[in-house]
């Protein structure tokens, strides 16, 4: 006798298929994001609510669902909906494009059993009623109870407010799958019975011995009794603050451990491993890899996705657009794959290495390497690929250090190599733990030539499910079904991974090869260039901070000498041996003093503190003055009282040198001192840092070992890469310090070196920009001069032209006026243009006297200046081009004109002749002899304002061109005014009568 029975489904078949097959809870996550996803939702979002029974909403702004929908999907496992060829009607899309289907097996909804027991549904389709259904997934873990016997309250309203009033009938018809109810006596007796049965098995196990101990039915009736819902935790549900029409919104309470842990804002160690999952997993959940400008990309991921946890009103956002990335963050990293791989496994994009797009096309062919299927079943279809990395060492990358350190910042938090199918991700590929391309174990074994690294390198493949149907999830949602096609798949990028890494970017490229000694040589000079800036900022300082201490005391030195002075100078002052040696003693502490106020070397560029700097160098050389001629006269005085033998005076002047040397000696031994016993034990604690931090990098990576976290081999690699980097920075601090001692053994003035090479380095740069702002004024001139000369000839000829009655008006007499004025100025530009007709002429001093005098007319009359020339210049002249020499006197005078300015009265220039040299003096301050031996120097200029430096190097260049010599008179004998006096000597220059 045959029979025909069917199968009987247990409730906890529902337990096996929903919870118990999703990895963690972030994984549950993103499973129902992706049914929000395949409901059109614009915006889903994950609210964790804290409380005395914290709760957790999942809610969208998808189509919904009405009341027969949930009948006959939601609460149907393994429904055709989600295996359906037919596209969602348009009037459910939201006005999106269509989407490809990401639910496969209809059981995605089973995953809210992952984030807690009791669940609250509440749908809304437009112009339908609010659909309500309450589910605790704890009844479908009772092994006894049959599925059948299972009874979800479900109800429908049409206004919110009636929803939450209405829970409480809701839990009683809930209740009745634990206590059975008058409807149905067998299948209340079933229920008890199998309730009965659980708790008996539950009492027996060990764990029931256990302080606080509750079976599953205590636990059940204690939930479904208490009110864990209220308004408060719909308040980000789109549908019920009346932001949008339709959506659902998915309450959950009795919380998952690790949503709990979410709450907690501690740091132990497990709330921290919480979260870091938790970001890892949903982080990039939608292609942060797309381009902007790919309309069909934009289409797909038109999805936005957060998730926050809320103390009150506090908000922790813990997954958004604020804690996201995107292709234009990676885009400008030095090291990029970008491209497609056709159906036969050839891989065609653009290569990006050490900062450099590669020219053409970039290939790279699998097919000689046999690892495509054939069949139909087993076929691999076309993909996208992406990748983006960057050099982890300051001394071998193109980024700045800057740069480099955003780039390792955004890779603790984002990097991995992620698959993604239909721009939605799929897990768990791209987290620390999944390394389905074994990208660590190749290469903990060649590290170099391997390349990529997988906390390093940011990446995705993007496949389709319409090009790539082989390319399936398992069923718990932990990867792909390890098939022939997921294998191909592993094999090609595995083979694309290690080709490119040979070819652009690993230790055997060759592009690594020529261009990573350049990099390094680039690094290390920017870093002395650092270094230097550095140094010149502290020199600066230092000089800043010591001239104006400095100005300070030196002026009430200067003040207490000219009292010794009067003092001296009033008889009988020095009549007694006492009295000459009390003063001497005066003298010699201030002479002491003086030579302690050492400024070293000047920055080029004083600013403000140029008068400062000017009136202690003219202090220190009076006081030096006075301090020599008033040391002169004590020692005369000495000489002539004669109380003791000469011996005996200079012996005991000896002493007192001595007592100064001695003095300064011990107080820099006492400094240098201080300093040795500051670095020894700066050096050590320093040495002792560099061990522990080794220590520090290395733990973490044996507890992850330990743990089984990751595998040996990982392990070994992260060990060599540390070490190596740890190296590499111990070398970087040590080496530098080890040549300063050397080079302080050698007794070579490290700072003075480096200032003067740093100060070489800003002045040649300065230099050069100058240089190239000089050159483009010149061609301008010479551009500006040239157009000048044809209106000068258009205007002119057009003025001449115009009838008597026009020249008799007062509009013709302006223009007239206005255009001799500018004639005139371009007839003193003419001698100075660079190019044109170049003859050399006779020119007298009177000429130059008469051209300097017209052009500087406005100034010398605005400023009350007396230009003069004696009657030997008037008759001096030389044979030479004017171009060459009318510029030297325009300068010569226009500098005269700026510091004949700072004076009060007595406004003088003079050109004049002395011992067979044309001498251009003037009554200004003069020029102090520290800065003479630059006069004539490149861009070295005093001028606070206005002064390129340019003007007497000119004169000199224009000068020597001919033969001719310029100088600064340093001998009044030979000067003819009290302030600055140049000397022009002339080769073959004429003096006397023209």
């Amino acid at each position: 006798m045959i029979d025909a029975i069917p199968f009987k489904t247990r409730a906890r078949t529902i337990d096996h298929l929903g919870r118990e097959q999703i990895a963690d809870c972030p994984t549950a996550i993103s499973e129902l994001w992706k049914n929000a996803y395949d409901a059109y939702a614009r915006n889903v979002r994950l609210d964790i609510f804290n409380g005395p029974e914290p709760v957790t909403v999942i809610s969208d702004d998808g189509h919904g669902m009405s009341l027969e929908e949930i009948r006959e999907k939601w609460l149907v496992v393994g429904t055709e909906s989600k295996t359906s060829k037919l596209s969602t009607p348009s009037k459910d899309r939201n006005g999106l494009a269509i989407r490809p289907r990401q639910g496969q097996k209809g059981i995605g909804r089973l995953s809210c059993g992952y984030l807690g027991s009791l669940l609250l549904l509440v749908s809304k389709r437009k112009n339908f009623d609010y659909s309500v259904v309450l589910v605790d997934w704890r009844l479908f873990e009772n092994p006894f109870l049959l599925l059948q016997d299972i009874q979800i309250p479900i109800a429908t309203f049409t206004k919110k407010e009636d929803i939450l009033p209405a829970l409480d009938k809701m839990r009683d018809h809930l209740m009745s799958n634990i206590w059975g109810n008058n409807d149905d006596e067998t299948r209340s007796l079933r229920i008890q019975e199998a309730w009965a049965q659980f708790t008996q098995l539950e009492e027996s196990d060990d764990n029931s011995k256990k302080l606080g101990f509750k079976t599953t039915q205590q636990e059940l009736e204690e939930t479904i009794i208490s009110n864990s819902f209220s308004e408060h935790h719909f308040k980000k549900f789109p549908v019920w603050n009346g932001r949008h029409s339709s959506g659902t919104a998915l309450l959950v309470s009795a919380l998952d451990d690790s949503l709990e842990n979410i709450l907690r804002r501690d740091e132990d160690s497990i709330s921290k491993q919480t979260h870091k999952i938790f970001f890892e997993t949903l982080t990039g959940f939608a292609d942060p890899f797309v381009k902007k400008n790919n309309a069909e990309d934009q289409k797909l991921t038109e999805f936005n996705y957060s998730a926050s946890s809320w103390d009150g009103e506090t908000q922790d956002i813990l997954v958004g657009p604020r804690k996201e990335f995107s292709l234009e963050d990676l885009l400008h990293l030095e090291h990029i794959i970008d491209g497609r791989v056709d159906a036969n496994g050839v891989f065609r994009g653009r290569v990006k290495s050490f900062g450099n797009w590669l020219e053409g096309e970039i290939t790279i062919d699998l097919q000689e390497k046999n690892i495509l299927g054939k069949r139909i079943d087993t076929r691999l279809g076309p993909f996208d690929i992406f990748i983006a990395t960057a050099e982890w060492e300051l001394m071998s990358t193109t980024h700045t250090k800057e740069e480099l350190g955003k780039i390792q910042s955004m890779a603790k938090l984002y990097a991995g190599f992620m698959i993604y199918r239909d721009s939605l991700r799929v897990m768990p590929y791209g987290r620390p733990d999944n390394d389905f391309f074994e990208i660590e174990q190749r290469r903990s074994k060649r590290a170099g030539t391997e390349f990529w690294n997988h906390r390093r390198m940011f990446g995705k493949v993007a496949i389709s499910k319409s090009l790539n149907p082989n390319l399936r999830d398992k069923a718990g949602r932990e990867g792909l079904v390890d098939n022939r096609a997921a294998k191909t798949l592993k094999d090609i990028v595995t083979n694309i991974l290690m080709e490119s890494a040979r070819r652009f970017f690993g230790s055997s490229s060759d592009i690594r090869k020529a261009t990573l000694p350049l990099l390094q040589k680039a690094h290390k000079e920017v870093r002395l260039a650092e270094q230097n800036k550095k140094l010149r900022a502290q020199q600066r300082k230092k000089f800043n901070a010591n001239l104006g201490r400095f100005l300070r005391d030196i002026s009430r030195d200067y003040e207490d000498l000219r009292v010794l002075e009067d003092k001296i100078a009033t008889p009988p002052e020095l009549n007694t041996t006492e009295i000459v040696d009390e003063y001497r003693e005066h003298l010699q502490g201030i002479r002491n003093r003086l030579g302690k106020y050492t400024l070293g070397s000047a920055p080029k560029k004083l600013g403000t503190k140029e008068e400062d700097y000017k009136d202690f160098r003219y202090l220190k050389s009076k006081c030096q003055n006075i301090s020599s001629e008033l040391t002169v006269i004590l020692n005369t005085a000495v000489e002539k009282l004669n109380p003791k033998s000469g011996k005996e005076i200079a012996y005991s002047d000896l002493q007192r040198q001595a007592r100064f040397i001695h003095q300064r000696t011990g107080l820099w031994n006492k400094k240098i001192q201080k300093l040795l016993e500051h670095e020894s034990s700066r050096i050590s604690e320093f040495v002792s840092e560099r061990n522990k931090a080794l220590h520090k990098e290395f733990l973490p990576v044996l507890d992850d070992v330990e743990s089984g976290r990751i595998e040996l081999a990982k392990a070994l690699a992260q060990i060599e890469d540390r070490r190596e980097k740890l190296d590499w920075e111990n070398e970087e601090i040590f080496d530098p310090y080890i040549s300063t001692l050397e080079c302080l053994q050698e007794r070579i003035d490290l700072s003075g070196v480096a200032v003067s090479a740093a100060e070489e380095a800003a002045d040649l740069l300065s230099q050069l920009n100058n240089l190239n702002e000089l050159a483009q004024l010149g061609i301008t001139v010479e551009l500006v001069g040239h157009e000048l000369e044809t209106f000068d000839t258009t205007i002119g000829d057009g003025l001449n032209r115009l009838d008597e009655k026009s020249k008799s008006s007062s509009a013709y007499s302006q223009i007239k006026h206005s255009y001799e004025g500018l004639s005139d100025r371009l007839r003193f530009l003419s001698p100075l243009k660079l190019s044109g007709d170049r003859n050399r002429t006779w020119l007298s001093g009177k000429e130059i006297y008469s051209y300097v005098e017209d052009f500087f007319s406005t100034a010398l009359k605005g400023y009350n200046i007396n230009l003069t020339a004696t009657s030997s210049f008037l008759n001096f002249k030389v044979y030479d081009l004017p171009s060459r020499i009318l510029p030297v006197f325009l300068n010569l005078v226009n500098n005269s004109i700026y510091w004949v300015n700072q004076t009060e009265e007595n406004r003088r220039i003079t050109l004049g002749v002395c011992e067979d040299k044309i001498v251009i003096g003037d009554s200004g301050p003069g020029v102090h002899e520290t800065d003479q031996p630059r006069l004539f120097t490149l861009f070295f200029s005093k001028k606070i304002r206005d002064g390129r430096g340019v003007g007497l190097y000119l004169c000199r260049a224009n000068l020597a061109a001919s033969g001719h010599r310029i100088e600064y008179i340093t001998n009044k004998k030979s000067s003819i005014e009290e302030g600055a006096n140049f000397a022009i000597t002339f080769k073959g220059g004429i003096y006397g009568d023209l």
